[in-house]
């Protein structure tokens, strides 16, 4: 077998590998990605639905349950920086 054939069997080899390497990658990316929507669709709506409790203004008056919901809406507010939308 000649030089040419041997180094021409080589790349032919990295290639396959490459193009199988960049598949696998683009299958776990796009799972990645789905998933991320599917959280930020989870966020919104949980950001929503806590805005529309603040706008109420039920939980305000209570000490106890005013200082839990200042602090759930603190996280919240934290996981809103990650939101895609």
């Amino acid at each position: 077998m000649s030089t040419l054939a041997i180094i021409i069997t080589v790349l032919s080899l990295l290639l396959i590998t490459a193009i199988y390497v960049i598949i696998n990658l683009s299958k776990k990316v796009l799972l990645h990605e789905a998933h991320m929507l599917n959280l930020d669709a989870r966020l919104v709506k949980i950001l929503t639905t806590l805005q529309l409790i603040d706008n109420k203004e039920m939980f305000e008056d209570d000490d106890e349950i005013g200082q839990l919901y200042k602090q759930i809406k603190k996280a919240i507010l934290q996981l809103e920086k990650y939101i895609i939308t």
